[in-house]
């Protein structure tokens, strides 16, 4: 064994130094932070840009120039209210449900084609459209013993009669009573202009706001 010692000590081969490990991983640079994609701020600012910008008309269109949408047309309104909703009638009433509720009383005229509205008012149905400002109302009652009456001052009555029924032309500011179910009520007057009644078969057709008597007597005729 001491041979074997001796032999060792004489072959004394220059190994390299040990590094030291320990200054090796302190000297060592720190990884760099992971960056943020360059573009994301800059869409980020220019989204919020555009959306400041859009808010204004002129702005809007050229921005929209801008991405390549000439074609597009943007608007900002106030939900519009139904036709009649200022007329106080009630709430509109779809139009398959006031031909279940009131038969052949739901039929528009003819003349005026579909309504921009329809209402269920007074035991009967009020139609309202929009252009021209227009209001029929269908619903049973009788104004004859009364219409001379209460039609007022202010107002002129002409007596007619359209296939064969009573009817009444009335001009200038008035309300008129009608008798209904026993009882008498009163109506004024909801849309400023002229007022054709026409009584029959225990109901009262009522067209006011039509411009002449020749076109509330054409919509009193196309009524079936």
């Amino acid at each position: 064994m001491a041979e074997l010692h001796d032999e060792l000590l004489a072959l004394r081969a220059d190994w390299p130094a040990t590094p030291d490990l320990a200054q090796a991983v302190l000297a060592a640079p720190e990884p760099a932070p992971r960056r943020r994609p360059r573009w994301k701020p800059a869409l980020a600012a220019l989204l919020a840009a555009l959306a400041v910008v859009a808010a204004v008309e002129p702005a809007r269109s050229a921005v929209l120039e801008w991405l390549g949408l000439q074609s597009v047309d943007v608007e900002r309104r106030e939900p519009r209210p139904a036709p009649g909703a200022t007329l106080r009638l009630g709430a509109p009433l779809p139009a398959e449900d006031a031909g279940e509720r009131f038969g052949a009383l739901a039929e528009p005229p003819a003349a005026l084609g579909e309504p921009g509205g329809i209402y269920a008012h007074d035991g009967g149905v009020a139609f309202v459209y929009a252009v021209p400002d227009v209001l029929v109302q269908r619903f049973p009652a009788r104004v004859g013993e009364f219409i001379q009456k209460t039609v007022g001052a202010a107002a002129s009555l002409e007596r007619l009669r359209v296939g064969g029924d009573p009817a009444y032309w009335i001009e200038g500011a008035h309300g008129f009573a009608y008798r209904q179910q026993g009882n008498v009520d009163y109506e004024d007057q909801r849309i400023a202009g002229n007022t054709l009644l026409v009584e029959g078969d225990g109901v009262l057709l009522r067209i006011e706001g039509a411009p002449t008597e020749k076109r509330a007597v054409e919509i009193a005729r196309s009524v079936e």
